[in-house]
């Protein structure tokens, strides 16, 4: 019993305040700078290509104006001395159609976004000149204090559950040690309970920032790496035989057999976000239905068909913008009561994924934005009476 009260406070040693909080400022740091360099390579970039796209506009109107010049000119000094034929008036007639089709060039430029896959910020495009996208700064901005609240939430959660088993667990071995009522089974239990709470502690020591270098990427993305951050949300809208509980945590089938959905009460547009539904009954049938659609899709009872909507349902169906397309990419839907299925969504990449946690399967689908615009939402859809499910924290 004394190794285990020793093994305690070792415990409490390691998950001291001001070691978690030395850690997490170490990595917020990390963040800070990488906001900034992002900054400063973007201004740089910006700068240059206008100062590139102001020189090339000077330079092209300075060579209309100097050939409009010599016309003009030629023109008048023609006029006044009624000196010029036929062949003259035809080379004056093409010269000043080649000066306004110059001159019109500049009027049709278009600027279209570089959406290339992997990338984090957008360029914009001016007839092959490269011009950073104006709202970098805010999507940078937003990248890192998602990142920062993100790192402080998954810290203080983290945490905050250690020390409830800690507490716990002190609490258990102090009564034992006081009554002096304990055995061999319940040394090995607590030590065990130790180990696992000091591997957990230990955790946080390791978890890093890392920045993600993608291919075709004018600014890198940054990633918490080494700790599990689940997005929370709930379902606040819903349509056809179904219903909300648990202050939006659970979706549940309350009518006859017939389709019904719900949708998530937030939105998103950028980074990763990640859920967890845990199935607490299910049909044997087993239908059901998770994945995303965008915001601005109207609400109907079949959510899976609802155009924009990508995801995976029973049945091994998958649906791509509303669309069918059973057992695409290998997909068996495999479902049983206390499933927890994973659902992954990255903006940034535009893509889901679709893991269950029973069986490891995973499924990616690639998101077309033409089709399914931001923001997007989290879609769900039951059919059976009783079935029902629950978006875990």
């Amino acid at each position: 019993m004394d190794d285990i009260i020793i093994k305690n406070d070792e415990l409490k040693q390691i998950i001291n305040e001001q070691i978690t909080q030395s850690r997490r400022d170490s990595l917020v740091k990390k963040i800070n700078e990488w906001e900034e360099q992002s900054i400063i390579k973007i201004r740089e970039v910006a700068n240059n290509t206008r100062k590139q796209l102001s020189n090339a506009f000077g330079e092209h109107m300075n060579e209309i104006k100097k050939s409009s010049a010599n016309l003009t000119q030629e023109l008048r000094k023609a006029c006044n001395d009624r000196n010029f034929v036929d062949t003259d008036l035809k080379k004056w007639i093409e010269m000043l159609d080649k000066l306004k089709k110059d001159s019109i060039v500049l009027l049709t430029i278009e600027v279209t976004q570089d959406n290339a896959p992997n990338s984090f910020i957008s360029k914009i495009i001016i007839n092959g000149i490269d011009v950073t996208s104006k709202d970098v700064f805010n999507q940078t901005a937003g990248m890192a204090n998602n990142t920062r609240k993100q790192l402080s939430n998954a810290f203080g959660e983290h945490m905050n559950e250690i020390k409830k088993s800690s507490a716990s667990l002190t609490e258990e071995l102090r009564k034992a040690r006081n009554d002096r009522n304990f055995v061999d089974t319940d040394l090995k239990k607590w030590i065990e309970m130790l180990d696992n709470l000091k591997k957990d502690s230990i955790v946080l020591l390791t978890v890093d920032v890392i920045q993600d270098n993608a291919p075709n990427s004018f600014i890198s993305k940054i990633i918490i790496n080494g700790i599990d951050v689940t997005s929370k949300d709930v379902f606040n809208q819903t349509a056809g035989s179904i219903r909300t509980e648990d202050y939006g945590q659970v979706i549940a089938h309350d009518q006859m057999n017939d389709h019904g959905t719900a949708r998530s009460k937030n939105e998103y547009s950028s980074a990763q976000h990640r859920f967890r539904f845990k199935i607490e009954h299910l049909h044997t049938d087993k239908w059901i239905f998770f994945g995303i659609v965008s915001r601005d899709a109207p609400m109907q009872p079949l959510s899976y068909s609802t155009p924009t909507t990508y995801g995976w349902g029973g049945n091994n169906s998958v649906y791509l913008n509303g669309v069918d397309q059973t057992h695409s990419g290998g997909y068996k839907s495999d479902l049983e009561i206390n499933d927890i299925i994973e659902l992954m969504i990255d903006c940034d990449r535009r893509t889901i994924r679709w893991t269950n946690q029973r069986t490891k399967n995973t499924h990616t689908l690639d998101v077309d934005t033409n089709k399914c615009r931001f923001p997007w939402q989290l879609s769900v859809g039951l059919y059976y009476l009783g079935d029902r499910f629950r978006i875990l924290s």
